[in-house]
C-alpha cells in the first residue's frame, strides 16, 4: 500500500458542535494538503444510535494526498485535536470523524492500492456526499460508478437533508 494516488475522498462528520468542528477539520486538512473540492453539508441521521443528536456529513477531495498510513496518522491527529474521544462504543457522539473513503488515479478509477470504505455502497451519509464531488469514481472490480452505487441505495432515511 505504498503507492500514492492522485486524489483521496475522505469523509467528514461530527454530532458534537459540528459546525465548529466541521469547519476546524477543513481549516486543519488544507493547512496540509490541497483542498480540491467539497460536497454540500448534509444533516444525517445516526446509524443504529437512537438518541443520539443528528450528524453533519461532508465529503472532500484531496489532491495529490501522502501515502495512506501517513494520512491516516494526520487525520487522527486532527480529530484528537478537535477532541476526538475513540471508545468501544462506535455509535458514540463525536466531535469529528474523518474517514479515508478511497483514492484514485488520474484517470477517475479507483485505486485498489488504498482501502475503500464499504460506506461508499452502503451508507447515504457517505455515498450521497461522495457521489457530490466524485460521482464518477468507477470501482475497480463492478466498473460501477459512486454515483450509481449512491443511487442505488434508495431513497435518504427520514431526516436526511442537505443544509448547504
Amino acid at each position: 500500500m505504498n503507492e500514492t494516488p492522485a486524489f483521496a475522498l475522505l469523509l467528514l462528520g461530527s454530532n458534537i458542535n459540528p459546525e465548529t468542528n466541521m469547519a476546524g477539520a477543513l481549516l486543519r486538512i488544507g493547512e496540509l494538503t490541497r483542498l480540491l473540492s467539497q460536497s454540500p453539508v448534509y444533516l444525517t441521521p445516526p446509524h443504529q444510535a437512537p438518541g443520539t443528536p443528528h450528524y453533519h456529513n461532508q465529503a472532500v477531495l484531496l489532491e495529490g494526498p501522502p501515502p495512506f498510513s501517513q494520512l491516516r496518522e494526520i487525520l487522527r491527529k486532527i480529530e484528537g485535536e478537535l477532541g476526538r474521544v475513540r471508545t468501544t462504543d462506535v455509535n458514540a457522539p463525536r466531535t469529528i470523524d474523518i474517514d479515508i473513503l478511497a483514492a484514485s488515479s488520474s484517470t477517475g478509477t479507483i485505486a485498489i492500492s488504498w482501502p475503500i470504505d464499504d460506506a461508499l455502497t452502503s451508507f447515504h451519509h457517505a455515498a450521497i456526499p461522495a457521489a457530490d464531488i466524485a460521482g464518477d469514481w468507477l470501482f475497480p472490480a463492478s466498473q460501477q460508478s459512486i454515483g450509481s452505487a449512491a443511487s442505488s441505495l434508495g431513497s435518504p432515511p427520514p431526516g436526511f437533508q442537505q443544509l448547504t
